[in-house]
């Protein structure tokens, strides 16, 4: 029976005929010229949990708190990579006669340096109260989107932790008191798969 030892993480960035190119994220110890590699077989996706809070603006005197589930595409994606995110805009639950869910779609520009991965995103979305009962059409509560950075640091070659920080804007014409302009915070743990 052979018995493997975990040295290390690296990211094939290039391969050509007699020699491929990676970026070290993490080593213990050091890696030599040939080392065995082993592949890690991946779906090319990432799931976020985070929580995410409005530091500045108000929205009925309070502050804008949700959680979020966010699901990334990395397969064939490197430095650029789109993203689709659902939000639970905790302080609506108060004005839906429903669930208030936000769809956001989004993408992040990402850079390495070993375990720590710096990606400024962007994304834009829409706020629904989605009806629970039968028969109910969806209303829309709000529009807008956030802009910020997002620093992670790789736990293991399969978790990241992450805090991210930016601006962001929701707007309703018709109910001026929902809408929320600031400064926000968050926080999450990243599956890669």
């Amino acid at each position: 029976r052979e018995v493997a030892t975990e040295k290390g993480l690296i990211v094939v960035k290039r391969v050509e005929e007699e020699v491929s190119y990676a970026t070290v994220l993490f080593a213990h110890g050091g890696l030599e010229a040939g080392e065995q590699l082993k592949e890690l077989p991946r779906a090319g996706f990432e799931t976020e949990v985070k929580g995410r809070g409005m530091l500045t603006g108000t929205w009925l005197d309070e502050r804008p708190v949700s959680l979020a589930v966010r699901q990334i595409v990395a397969r064939g994606f490197q430095a650029f990579r789109p993203y689709l995110a659902l939000d639970l805009p905790l302080h609506l639950f108060d004005d839906a006669w429903g669930v208030p869910a936000t769809v956001c779609l989004g993408a992040e520009y990402g850079f390495g340096l070993g375990r720590l991965r710096i990606a400024p995103f962007a994304e834009l979305g829409l706020t629904l109260d989605l009806r629970l009962e039968e028969d109910e059409v969806p209303e829309f509560m709000l529009f807008g989107g956030a802009a910020g950075v997002q620093a992670s640091w790789l736990l293991t070659r399969s978790f990241r932790l992450t805090a991210e920080a930016g601006a962001a804007g929701w707007r309703n014409n018709a109910r001026p008191y929902l809408n929320s302009f600031g400064m926000f915070a968050g926080a999450g743990i990243v599956v890669k798969y």
